[in-house]
């Protein structure tokens, strides 16, 4: 669970702090808002009933296309790594291919502090 909540960067846990902040105070803002008003007039609070609904599917819909974007995006990253992993194998391969062996290891050492560094970057947190 630690490695779970360490891989979350800070701005993701403030972000979720500050929805959750304003959510709740929203609600506590509509509950009061709505005893008071609910004193008023049956017509006006089944028209609100309407816009309510209204909202809460555009809500809906709102959070589906963010959640399908995340996703997509998420996969193309996935893809992309493969897509390099298979290039510096690749690569690897077609240092055999060169016919100075004073070059294949010049070669070799500069695809290992390649993959190094790419190792480095996809270890950092932030």
């Amino acid at each position: 669970m630690d490695s779970f909540i360490d891989f979350i960067d800070m701005y993701s846990w403030a972000m979720l702090l500050s929805i959750f902040v304003i959510l709740g105070a929203s609600a506590f803002l509509g509950k009061h808002l709505w005893v008071r008003h609910k004193k008023r007039d049956t017509v006006l609070s089944e028209e609100l009933g309407i816009i309510l609904g209204a909202t809460l599917s555009l809500f809906g819909l709102l959070m589906g296309f963010i959640l399908s974007i995340a996703i997509d995006g998420y996969n193309n990253r996935i893809s992309a790594e493969e897509y390099e992993a298979i290039a510096i194998g690749n690569a690897f391969q077609r240092t055999t291919l060169l016919a100075n062996a004073s070059q294949q290891t010049q070669a070799q050492k500069l695809l290992h502090d390649y993959l190094d560094l790419r190792i480095q970057f996809f270890d950092t947190a932030d």
